[in-house]
């Protein structure tokens, strides 16, 4: 009997490992995801971590662009689903019940998505690159995060592209190497971000993103905040060329808040 009970057990364990493996997503388990695609291991970053699933059960979609409604999900797995619970929405377009509700709700109390005028969210409208990375950006400083910074001097050719809203967003990426940009190093701005690229992104989004700490040392991990209106402002210029013209970037620093980092020991 004691045999016979431990041979059940075995057996048990032995199809639920089976029944996991089976259930469990991976690159490998799209027929249009191949091992030597740039993005192969990005697929399967955000897959294994569930905030990436395929259009279907065997494909992933890698270049179909992007929709809002997708953006704000993948940002909304990332943030573990919060609770919703009696938040309103003044978009006619986004409906009750379906997969991407919960997330716009939770993406637009947030402050991290705004919609496309005051009653229209633009559920099904592609996202392009410029307008996935500034919602992305939005994320980290509403939600206590931020980017360190690898590389200060990054940037893209088409910088005096980028348009004014998304500019902070994507310089922020770039310095922490969180966004690099087209072979050509253009950013691309108003092209439309595809599955792939989102996959890419968020996974060196979550490699590179930590918890916003004060440090006395390097002024460049004070947390990105509105230009302040009180304190000692120091303008620093930098100017690039580009295709013949200067392009200026003006750098504001608190130097007040700074110093008050520093005397804190913070």
């Amino acid at each position: 009997m004691k045999k016979l009970t431990s041979l059940l057990l075995a057996l048990i364990m032995m199809i639920t490992v089976m029944m996991s493996s089976a259930l469990s997503v991976s690159a490998a388990s799209f027929g249009d995801v191949k091992k030597s695609d740039w993005f192969y291991d990005s697929v399967n970053y955000v897959a294994d971590k569930g905030i990436m699933k395929g259009t279907s059960s065997t494909e992933f979609a890698p270049n179909t662009t992007l929709s809002r409604a997708m953006a704000v999900t993948l940002l909304y797995r990332i943030a573990k689903t919060p609770s919703v619970s009696g938040v309103k929405l003044p978009f006619g377009d986004v409906k009750s019940g379906q997969w991407y509700t919960d997330a716009v709700k939770w993406a637009y109390d947030k402050g991290v998505v705004n919609g496309k005028s005051n009653t229209v969210f633009g559920t099904n409208d592609n996202i392009t690159r410029a307008e996935f990375v500034t919602i992305l950006y939005r994320y980290t400083v509403n939600s206590e995060l931020m980017i360190p910074v690898v590389n200060p001097a990054a940037i893209p050719i088409d910088i005096a592209d980028i348009p004014g809203y998304a500019f902070t967003g994507v310089t922020t990426m770039y310095k922490g190497e969180v966004v690099t940009g087209r072979e050509d190093g253009r950013f691309d701005s108003y092209a439309n971000m595809s599955r792939a690229e989102a996959a890419a992104l968020i996974e060196r989004f979550m490699k590179k993103v930590t918890k916003y700490t004060p440090n006395s040392e390097i002024e460049d991990n004070i947390k990105p905040e509105t230009i302040p209106t009180t304190g000692n402002l120091v303008v620093k210029e930098k100017k690039y060329d580009y295709k013949g013209a200067n392009v200026m970037i003006l750098n504001i620093e608190n130097q007040s808040r700074i110093q008050e980092f520093k005397r804190k020991g913070s």
